[in-house]
């Protein structure tokens, strides 16, 4: 995976998405490569977006934490950010850079709701954050039941046997305390 270091200007952006007041991004391109991926279009604003195809690269934004906590400082009231609308905030790549987790420290804070949708039990690792979060919600993506097809369909992503449902466990919420 090719993942590079940039630097952001903005954080917690507005969103256009139904029921989501805000979204983070703390990183540009996914390696979990998923086949059907509609966030392809983000490639255009990337470095990469002439000589890489869509899942071969992330660009980690090395700055987005600082950035965001300036931003909620300036806010008069709180509200609840989604991570992320273009890319998967529990990549591989967060396991190095951890700016999904360094971004929730700071809207628990600043008493922000989070919502959260993954492929990955990464996750798992920061359920001392959500304790004390107000607004919390946590969703896993899995697009099929049948690991085969999700290994051809999403080859960068956790086996869905990871992803929070081991033993064919509809309710992860045993894995949380």
């Amino acid at each position: 995976m090719n993942a590079t270091e940039i630097t952001t200007k903005s954080a917690l952006v507005r969103s256009q998405i139904p029921g989501v007041g805000f979204v983070i991004n703390p990183y540009l391109g996914c390696g979990h490569a998923c086949r059907y991926c509609y966030a392809v279009f983000m490639r255009k604003y990337s470095k990469h977006h002439f000589e890489s195809r869509w899942g071969t690269f992330v660009e980690a934004k090395v700055n987005i934490a600082d950035v965001l906590k300036e931003e909620l400082g300036k806010k008069r009231k709180s509200g609840t950010a989604m991570l992320s609308s273009v890319c998967d905030p529990y990549q591989p790549v967060e396991e190095k850079f951890k700016l999904t987790r360094k971004c929730i420290e700071h809207l628990k804070d600043h008493g922000w709701g989070v919502s959260i949708l993954t492929k990955s039990p990464l996750v798992l690792r920061d359920r001392d954050l959500f304790r004390g979060i107000i607004d919390l919600e946590v969703g896993f993506s899995i697009s099929t039941d049948n690991e085969e097809i999700a290994a051809g369909m999403e080859p960068g992503a956790p086996p869905i046997s990871d992803r929070g449902f081991a033993g064919g466990n509809p309710n992860p919420a045993t894995e949380w305390n």
